[in-house]
């Protein structure tokens, strides 16, 4: 009977802890718990004071401090100065050896995150309200940062960004600017963290401190939180930049050109909309915004009524990462608009070519005129006819193939599916957006030829564009004289070695095997 009591009780806090776990908010309403292991076979305590150190970082990170009474945070913190160890740090399972893993945990997420609440604290309170905490706050603010930020392993990167994210939420900047800061060692490390953080967005070096920070979208939103903006939005019409309504933006930060795949943006008049379609790309803009701009735009949206606010994945310098999107509600109608909006005919692009263009004497017949001697045939040439400024080589994910029947070149001509199906080599010139609708009249601007316009992504955070068919064409065997340039143009042009480009070749002439159905 006695057994059944402790297992009950056992039971009991067990359901006590897992509810108090999934409220944020209630977790920093109460003083801070330590665990203590009872026996040698007591297991459940240090497994609760990880989740519980998860669960307090957590809470500082997302800013549910927000929904507590300043009174119950300043308790909260109070308790957990009195639990500091002999080195100086929160402490959730005292007076047990743990592995290095579990210390990230259980100790360094605790105390980053009551020196972030306390920080909050000082910002609100003000200095004369909080100096009750300042001997002991300095003393965990040292131990915390000696070192820099830990981390384990392949997830060192990670508790760095959210480490510095979450100071930035509460205030780091401010809080720096202040000059009450207690710890010299945290005012010199955290003063280095946000200028080499500054530097590196500014040289756009999306690889940070050897991988501390991965991706650019990492990048981009630990220096945007750093300045108080702390909501992602992809944004594609009038609220881009040198648009009618970018001042809405003006105190938000500004990460760069973005992509939304599987979306497409309809022409609604003075305005867009976004819906989802399969195969479409949206081009627009990644923006970093306080809660104060994103009640307004959600405002200026009409969100609710007009659009819905919705979290998508978007592409930033080749990573992708979440963002609030604005979706029409209503119907749309006619094409997607396949470019940025408001794009100017002297907007640079990069036009991406992967058949016959890839020979850059061949692609001079549609910018200055002219006849291609390989078919006799005379081009018009552009009505601006300066000459692309640069050129690169670049391979994207799809698939070249043959396809139609071409009299210039008796055989099929190439096209290109995108997808994640194969690699196409393509060579990209940096032209106008004026040229490149010239060259799509010129290539055959009909669905069935070169009519649709595809974003491959960006290039120098210039938008990479190519032509294809509105639909995969019937696939036809290219003739002789059109292949020779294209392997030609591979080989001579384009860096690619004779046996690379035969293989990419045969690879391109070969029609995708269909899928074998399991026996």
């Amino acid at each position: 009977m006695e057994q059944n009591r402790m297992d009950n009780g056992m039971e009991n806090r067990t359901m006590e802890l897992k509810q108090m776990l999934s409220d944020p908010a209630e977790v920093l309403s109460r003083g801070i718990m330590v665990f203590h292991a009872q026996d040698e076979k007591d297991y459940s305590a240090s497994g609760w004071a990880w989740h519980y150190g998860d669960a307090v970082f957590a809470g500082v990170l997302e800013r549910a401090y927000l929904r507590v009474e300043p009174q119950k945070l300043s308790a909260f913190v109070a308790s957990a100065l009195e639990q500091l160890d002999e080195r100086g740090l929160v402490n959730l399972y005292p007076g047990e050896q743990m592995p290095s893993d579990a210390c990230v945990g259980i100790v360094y997420q605790p105390s980053y995150a009551v020196v972030a609440l306390a920080m909050h604290l000082r910002l609100t309170l003000g200095e004369a309200e909080t100096a009750w905490m300042n001997e002991k706050l300095m003393r965990l603010t040292d131990a915390a940062f000696r070192r820099g930020i830990a981390g384990h392993g392949f997830e060192a990167g990670d508790m760095y960004r959210k480490t510095m994210m979450m100071f930035g939420r509460a205030g780091l900047k401010a809080y720096l600017a202040a000059g009450s800061v207690l710890s010299e060692v945290f005012r010199a490390y955290m003063t280095d963290q946000i200028e080499t953080i500054r530097q590196a967005v500014a040289e756009g070096n999306w690889r940070y401190a050897a991988g501390t920070l991965s991706g650019c979208p990492t990048l981009a939103a630990v220096s945007a939180a750093l300045d108080g903006n702390d909501h992602p939005v992809f944004v594609y019409g009038t609220l881009m930049r040198g648009q009618r309504a970018a001042q809405h933006l003006e105190t938000a930060t500004f990460s760069g050109p973005a992509l939304l795949a599987d979306h497409a943006m309809y022409d609604l008049g003075s305005f867009p909309g976004i819906a989802p379609k399969q195969g479409e790309t949206v081009l627009g803009e990644l923006w970093f915004v306080d809660d104060a701009t994103l009640a307004r735009l959600d405002q200026y949206e009409g969100a609710g009524t007009l659009y819905r606010r919705e979290t998508v994945r978007v592409t930033l310098h080749g990573e992708q990462t979440e963002a609030n999107a604005y979706l029409y509600l209503r119907e749309t109608g006619g094409q997607p608009v396949r470019t940025r909006w408001g794009m100017q005919d002297s907007d640079p692009v990069w036009y991406a070519c992967y058949g016959s263009n890839l020979s850059a004497r061949r692609f001079a017949c549609y910018i200055l005129g002219g006849i291609l001697p390989e078919t006799g045939r005379e081009y018009a040439g552009c009505s601006d006819r300066t000459v692309w400024r640069e050129d690169r080589v670049r391979v994207f994910p799809g698939r070249m193939y043959f396809g139609n029947e071409s009299r210039q070149w008796q055989g099929g001509v190439s096209f290109f599916r995108p997808g994640r199906s194969g690699e196409t080599l393509m060579r990209l010139y940096r032209i106008t957006y004026g040229q490149l609708k010239e060259i799509r009249q010129q290539e055959g601007a009909s669905d069935a030829w070169y009519g649709r316009l595809v974003c491959l992504g960006y290039e120098d955070d210039v938008p990479v564009f190519t032509l294809t068919s509105e639909e995969p064409r019937p696939e036809n065997a290219p003739g002789d004289a059109y292949l020779a340039l294209i392997r030609s143009a591979l080989i001579g042009e384009c860096g690619v070695c004779e046996q690379h480009a035969d293989r990419y070749l045969k690879g391109c002439l070969r029609k995708p095997a269909a899928r074998r159905r399991r026996k």
